[in-house]
Protein backbone atom coordinates (compact mmCIF):
# COMPACT_ATOMS: atom_id res chain seq x y z
CA UNK A 1 0.00 0.00 0.00
CA UNK A 2 1.31 3.33 -0.88
CA UNK A 3 1.57 6.06 1.72
CA UNK A 4 -1.35 8.29 2.10
CA UNK A 5 -0.80 12.48 2.08
CA UNK A 6 -1.60 13.60 5.55
CA UNK A 7 -4.61 15.22 3.94
CA UNK A 8 -6.04 12.26 2.83
CA UNK A 9 -5.28 10.11 5.95
CA UNK A 10 -7.78 11.34 8.12
CA UNK A 11 -10.35 11.31 5.50
CA UNK A 12 -9.74 7.88 4.77
CA UNK A 13 -9.74 6.98 9.06
CA UNK A 14 -12.82 9.06 8.71
CA UNK A 15 -14.57 7.00 6.71
CA UNK A 16 -13.33 3.86 8.23
CA UNK A 17 -15.03 4.69 11.78
CA UNK A 18 -18.09 5.59 9.59
CA UNK A 19 -18.14 2.08 8.16
CA UNK A 20 -17.20 0.76 11.22
CA UNK A 21 -20.16 2.45 12.86
CA UNK A 22 -22.80 2.03 10.08
CA UNK A 23 -21.68 -1.79 10.54
CA UNK A 24 -22.23 -2.12 14.38
CA UNK A 25 -25.74 0.43 14.07
CA UNK A 26 -26.73 -2.42 11.14
CA UNK A 27 -26.07 -5.08 13.64
CA UNK A 28 -27.93 -2.96 16.39
CA UNK A 29 -31.00 -2.84 13.95
CA UNK A 30 -31.54 -6.13 13.54
CA UNK A 31 -31.52 -7.06 17.61
CA UNK A 32 -34.48 -4.46 17.42
CA UNK A 33 -35.91 -6.09 14.98
CA UNK A 34 -36.05 -9.27 16.08
CA UNK A 35 -37.03 -8.45 19.68
CA UNK A 36 -39.97 -6.34 18.03
CA UNK A 37 -40.95 -9.12 16.05
CA UNK A 38 -41.17 -11.18 19.65
CA UNK A 39 -43.52 -8.74 20.70
CA UNK A 40 -46.03 -8.18 18.35
CA UNK A 41 -46.04 -11.92 18.33
CA UNK A 42 -46.54 -11.71 21.83
CA UNK A 43 -48.82 -9.14 21.12
CA UNK A 44 -51.30 -10.80 18.69
CA UNK A 45 -51.01 -14.12 21.08
CA UNK A 46 -52.69 -12.41 23.85
CA UNK A 47 -54.77 -10.61 21.50
CA UNK A 48 -56.46 -13.63 20.18
CA UNK A 49 -56.56 -15.32 23.84
CA UNK A 50 -58.52 -12.07 24.98
CA UNK A 51 -60.99 -11.72 22.29
CA UNK A 52 -61.67 -15.66 22.57
CA UNK A 53 -61.93 -15.42 26.29
CA UNK A 54 -64.18 -12.62 26.39
CA UNK A 55 -65.61 -11.33 23.08
CA UNK A 56 -66.81 -8.06 24.91
CA UNK A 57 -63.45 -7.01 25.71
CA UNK A 58 -61.37 -4.92 22.83
CA UNK A 59 -57.75 -5.68 23.42
CA UNK A 60 -56.61 -2.53 21.50
CA UNK A 61 -58.49 -0.39 24.47
CA UNK A 62 -55.76 -1.97 26.72
CA UNK A 63 -53.15 0.68 27.53
CA UNK A 64 -49.31 -0.25 27.14
CA UNK A 65 -47.53 -0.44 30.23
CA UNK A 66 -44.22 -0.93 31.31
CA UNK A 67 -42.56 -3.83 33.04
CA UNK A 68 -40.13 -2.53 36.09
CA UNK A 69 -38.24 -4.82 38.97
CA UNK A 70 -37.70 -1.90 40.98
CA UNK A 71 -35.39 0.61 39.50
CA UNK A 72 -33.55 -1.75 37.01
CA UNK A 73 -34.42 -4.49 38.21
CA UNK A 74 -32.14 -6.34 41.29
CA UNK A 75 -29.57 -5.18 42.93
CA UNK A 76 -26.47 -5.01 40.60
CA UNK A 77 -28.37 -5.91 37.19
CA UNK A 78 -27.45 -2.67 35.56
CA UNK A 79 -23.76 -3.67 36.40
CA UNK A 80 -24.80 -7.49 34.96
CA UNK A 81 -25.89 -5.63 32.06
CA UNK A 82 -23.47 -3.16 31.19
CA UNK A 83 -20.94 -6.67 31.69
CA UNK A 84 -23.37 -9.14 29.33
CA UNK A 85 -23.87 -5.83 26.35
CA UNK A 86 -20.06 -5.58 26.39
CA UNK A 87 -18.99 -9.35 26.20
CA UNK A 88 -21.85 -10.19 23.34
CA UNK A 89 -20.07 -6.97 21.48
CA UNK A 90 -16.56 -8.74 22.40
CA UNK A 91 -14.33 -8.25 20.77
CA UNK A 92 -15.59 -4.96 19.54
CA UNK A 93 -15.70 -2.26 21.80
CA UNK A 94 -18.85 0.21 21.93
CA UNK A 95 -19.39 3.82 22.63
CA UNK A 96 -20.85 5.11 25.89
CA UNK A 97 -24.15 5.56 24.45
CA UNK A 98 -24.64 2.66 22.70
CA UNK A 99 -23.78 0.87 25.93
CA UNK A 100 -26.27 2.91 27.71
CA UNK A 101 -28.81 2.18 24.61
CA UNK A 102 -28.51 -1.27 24.49
CA UNK A 103 -28.00 -1.54 28.43
CA UNK A 104 -31.98 0.41 28.55
CA UNK A 105 -33.22 -2.29 25.99
CA UNK A 106 -32.04 -5.27 28.26
CA UNK A 107 -33.12 -3.65 31.29
CA UNK A 108 -36.56 -2.22 29.61
CA UNK A 109 -35.82 1.06 30.74
CA UNK A 110 -37.88 3.81 28.79
CA UNK A 111 -37.24 7.12 28.75
CA UNK A 112 -39.18 10.35 27.42
CA UNK A 113 -37.00 11.91 25.83
CA UNK A 114 -33.61 11.37 23.95
CA UNK A 115 -32.25 14.04 26.79
CA UNK A 116 -33.45 12.29 29.12
CA UNK A 117 -32.03 8.89 27.83
CA UNK A 118 -28.69 11.32 27.61
CA UNK A 119 -28.54 12.10 31.28
CA UNK A 120 -29.14 8.57 32.33
CA UNK A 121 -25.92 7.59 30.34
CA UNK A 122 -23.79 10.23 32.01
CA UNK A 123 -25.36 9.87 35.43
CA UNK A 124 -25.92 5.96 35.73
CA UNK A 125 -24.27 4.16 32.96
CA UNK A 126 -20.95 5.99 33.13
CA UNK A 127 -20.02 5.64 36.50
CA UNK A 128 -20.70 1.96 36.75
CA UNK A 129 -18.09 1.42 33.35
CA UNK A 130 -15.90 3.88 34.98
CA UNK A 131 -16.59 1.14 37.64
CA UNK A 132 -16.13 -1.43 35.77
CA UNK A 133 -12.72 -0.26 34.70
CA UNK A 134 -10.97 0.02 37.59
CA UNK A 135 -11.81 -3.62 39.21
CA UNK A 136 -10.32 -4.08 35.70
CA UNK A 137 -13.45 -6.12 33.73
CA UNK A 138 -14.17 -3.77 31.02
CA UNK A 139 -11.49 -1.27 29.78
CA UNK A 140 -11.54 2.51 28.34
CA UNK A 141 -10.42 2.00 24.34
CA UNK A 142 -10.66 5.36 23.60
CA UNK A 143 -9.80 8.74 25.67
CA UNK A 144 -12.60 10.90 26.20
CA UNK A 145 -10.12 13.46 23.61
CA UNK A 146 -12.22 16.10 21.86
CA UNK A 147 -14.53 14.58 18.95
CA UNK A 148 -14.11 10.88 19.81
CA UNK A 149 -16.69 9.39 21.90
CA UNK A 150 -15.46 7.05 25.23
CA UNK A 151 -15.62 3.67 24.14
CA UNK A 152 -15.52 0.38 26.05
CA UNK A 153 -14.72 -3.43 25.92
CA UNK A 154 -14.44 -6.34 28.04
CA UNK A 155 -10.92 -7.25 28.63
CA UNK A 156 -9.96 -10.54 27.28
CA UNK A 157 -8.64 -12.42 30.13
CA UNK A 158 -11.95 -11.16 32.35
CA UNK A 159 -14.45 -12.31 30.25
CA UNK A 160 -17.24 -13.07 32.33
CA UNK A 161 -18.82 -15.21 34.84
CA UNK A 162 -17.54 -18.32 33.09
CA UNK A 163 -14.38 -18.06 34.11
CA UNK A 164 -15.00 -18.60 38.06
CA UNK A 165 -16.25 -21.80 36.45
CA UNK A 166 -12.97 -22.64 35.66
CA UNK A 167 -11.20 -22.09 39.26
CA UNK A 168 -10.76 -25.06 40.90
CA UNK A 169 -13.12 -25.21 44.32
CA UNK A 170 -12.45 -25.95 47.62
CA UNK A 171 -13.91 -27.84 50.18
CA UNK A 172 -16.46 -25.70 51.69
CA UNK A 173 -17.63 -24.73 47.89
CA UNK A 174 -15.91 -21.69 47.44
CA UNK A 175 -13.67 -20.89 44.53
CA UNK A 176 -10.07 -20.18 45.21
CA UNK A 177 -8.44 -16.97 43.64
Amino acid sequence: MTKLPSYLKGLVESRARSAGDIERLEQLRALIDEELAAARKRLDSADVLIREYSPLLDPTAIAPVQRRKGRYGAHGSLKETLVQVLEDASPQSLPTMEVAFRAAMALQVKFETVDIHRQWAMNSVHPQLRRLMLDGVIERIQGESRGHETRWRVVPAKAGVTNLQSLPTLPNGQHSL
